[in-house]
């Protein structure tokens, strides 16, 4: 049975996000990947940065000569972690079939909710819609679909930003043949140059006359390999991430090192509130935290308590780490907090002889809805609002006054 499959691609995912979450990077050329003067390189770079001839791998000393109004922003990965996880969130609204191929992209089998292309193009216009209402206008994603995983990954690639292509079952080796042997996965730059020394071969049309017998001779089980891809053929399965993690953290570096009571206790209740977050859309609860802290020096301690019943509620994480946070700044000023959950169980509703704690409770699958829906900026104590930690999907993050 033909299959559809599709792959989804963020467009310039690291630099889209930190457009997202800060609307004064909209429209500007900025790359993410480290300070000027620093010995980085490019990780990503904009639309804008691109149209200027800034690309991923260069040195950022490089990219700021290639586009000298370029703006450099650091990375941040816990950000771009939550971004994505919404990302697989929505995906799995439409099939369990996921599979996660990295931070940015996926693999979906919708064979068993479509009935032909039309009705695929139609699921993709949707997730592509709640990827827009959800994440926000600056991440956009491009589309692939086709009959199997190789194709649907080529197919992306073909439309950038923002498009879809769809390879129809029986067009396979024609549309591979469009394309560079360069453009197929798996088929790198020392196997271009093999090819071409060998048999002169410099197209994939050309790649299509050679003998599976001759590539095996060649290459052996590898050999296979090309023989089937540059005919656009893969039986490779989407195989859905199943595994539960073995821990669950977020952590923010502050704007600048502190020992101000009020601003480390509002920086740790929003990572113990986004940690816990992530941890029910797991479906799971934990009874061990750890929190770290890293001072200005570099230096950093960490610490680990248990609790005697696992939990989901990032209240309770935060009141049991808060005072030995604050033991710690006593001795030095902070650069870095995080928080880790370990030990995880199934979750389940825990009632409490308290009934502010169970109103709390039977709140959180509310608020849950909501995070899901509209960003985790949606629904969280208003303590935390002015947090440098803060990180939002959907706006810049506050600068605090020391």
């Amino acid at each position: 049975m033909t299959q559809t499959i599709l792959h989804i691609d963020f467009n310039s995912f690291f630099a889209s996000a930190e457009q997202q979450a800060n609307p004064f990077l909209r429209g500007k050329a900025i790359a993410v990947g480290g300070k000027p003067g620093e010995r980085t390189i490019v990780s990503t770079a904009s639309r804008e940065a691109k149209a200027r001839g800034v690309k991923t791998g260069i040195s950022t000393a490089e990219a700021m000569r290639i586009c000298p109004e370029l703006i450099l922003v650091p990375g941040n990965a816990d950000y771009y972690s939550e971004v994505s996880e919404h990302f697989v969130s929505i995906l799995k609204r439409y099939t369990e079939a996921v599979e996660i191929f990295s931070i940015d992209e996926a693999f979906m089998n919708i064979t068993d909710i479509t009935h032909d292309t039309l009705d695929a193009l139609a699921i993709v216009l949707r997730i592509r819609n709640d990827i827009r209402r959800e994440l926000g206008q600056c991440l956009t994603v491009s589309v692939g679909i086709a009959p199997n995983k190789l194709l649907a990954k080529m197919a992306s690639e073909c439309e950038k930003p923002n498009g879809i292509t769809i390879v129809n079952s029986g067009e396979e080796a024609s549309f591979v043949a469009k394309q560079s042997l360069g453009a197929i996965p798996g088929i790198g730059n020392s196997i271009l140059r093999h090819l071409e020394e060998r048999w002169g071969i410099q197209t994939t049309v050309d790649a299509q006359r050679i003998s599976v017998s001759e590539l095996v001779s060649e290459f052996h089980s590898y050999g296979n390999f090309i023989f089937n891809a540059v005919r656009g053929i893969d039986t490779s399965p989407v195989s859905p991430n199943i595994n539960d993690p073995k821990s669950i953290g977020h952590s923010t570096t502050l704007p600048f090192d502190t020992t101000n009571n009020a601003l480390l206790r509002s920086t740790l209740l929003l990572l113990s509130e986004m940690t816990a977050f992530r941890l029910r859309r797991h479906n799971l609860s934990a009874r061990r935290i750890t929190l770290t802290v890293r001072f200005g020096d570099l230096s950093f301690v960490s610490k680990q308590f248990t609790l005697t019943s696992p939990t989901t509620d990032g209240l309770i994480f935060f009141e049991t780490a808060l005072s030995h946070l604050l033991i710690i700044a006593d001795s030095s000023p902070i650069r870095l907090i995080g928080i880790s959950l370990h030990d995880f169980a199934p979750n389940s509703i825990q009632l409490s002889t308290d009934k502010k704690t169970n109103r709390r409770t039977a709140l959180l699958p509310f608020a849950d809805r909501l995070r899901s829906r509209f960003g985790s900026r949606i629904f969280r104590p208003a303590s935390v609002i002015l947090s440098p930690a803060t990180r939002a999907i959907g706006g810049f993050r506050a600068q605090i006054p020391r």
